[in-house]
């Protein structure tokens, strides 16, 4: 392959492989992955469950993982070093449930300057308060939707990039919802919708600049990170808004959900 690194303007960009791009920002390189994954790890008996889903993952990808301080750390962040040693594992207070660490990371890849084209986000969803059948079946149908076959997943990520989809989740848990009126407080943006869709669950596959930009310009973690209530609420809080928010912000800039 010619190198087309003394081509490249500061601002201007290469794809060099399927994996990834190099980026030249003030004469910098930049490495933008095609993908970052971001676990919630709250119930750590269920690593052994997520991890053949993203062992499947082909891509050259950056593995963010969130546990809970209510429990070890030790002992789960050398089961997953095991098998992905550059992992990044942080622990939490139990707050804000699988949003808040999400933000946390966000924060995180802002400020370390990391690019990615897609973000995959997980959690080891159990949602007890509902009963077992229920949290068991709502898990496997957001990551199955994903990650049960790689082929696809890989054309979930093209759509995402390269037309207006950009967010995929399950056919079963993209839900519709009236607009409440929260929303506008996400957003500069005038909100002139009375309804969008979102994903219930938090489990998604969407265009990582869609959420960077939103993320970056509307000041969300400065906004509402200290917000988050402590432990496991059914609904209501800050973490179901943002879980909202995100789908109605799809609508907003003009995109759509593919419902996988």
């Amino acid at each position: 392959m010619e190198d087309l690194t003394p081509h490249l303007n500061k601002t201007q960009h290469a794809t060099l492989n399927g994996d990834y791009k190099l980026i030249f920002i003030d004469d910098k390189k930049i490495i933008e992955k095609k993908l970052c994954v971001v676990l919630h790890l709250y119930y750590q008996d269920l690593w052994y469950w997520f991890l053949p889903y993203i062992q499947n993952i082909t891509f050259d990808f950056d593995l963010y993982v969130s546990i809970c301080n209510e429990h070890s750390a030790d002992e789960i962040s050398e089961k997953i070093k095991e098998n992905f040693p550059n992992a990044t594992i942080v622990s939490f207070d139990n707050k804000g449930m699988d949003v808040a660490p999400f933000l946390w990371f966000m924060n995180f890849i802002v400020e370390n300057k990391k690019k990615y084209q897609c973000i995959l986000k997980l959690h080891s969803k159990k949602s007890l308060a509902h009963g077992f059948e229920l949290g068991e079946r709502w898990r496997k149908d957001l990551t199955n939707a994903l990650l049960f076959n790689n082929y696809v997943f890989g054309k979930y990520i093209e759509d995402c990039l390269t037309t207006n989809l950009k967010m995929v989740a399950s056919s079963n848990w993209v839900l519709p919802q009236k607009l409440i009126g929260y929303e506008q407080n996400y957003f500069s943006e005038a909100i002139n919708f009375d309804e969008y869709e979102f994903v219930g669950g938090t489990m998604f596959l969407a265009n990582f600049n869609l959420i960077k930009d939103w993320f970056v310009e509307e000041d969300i973690y400065s906004k509402f990170y200290n917000q988050f209530q402590d432990g496991y609420i059914g609904d209501g809080s800050i973490a179901h808004q943002i879980e909202r928010v995100l789908g109605c912000l799809v609508k907003l800039k003009g995109f759509e959900i593919y419902k996988a």
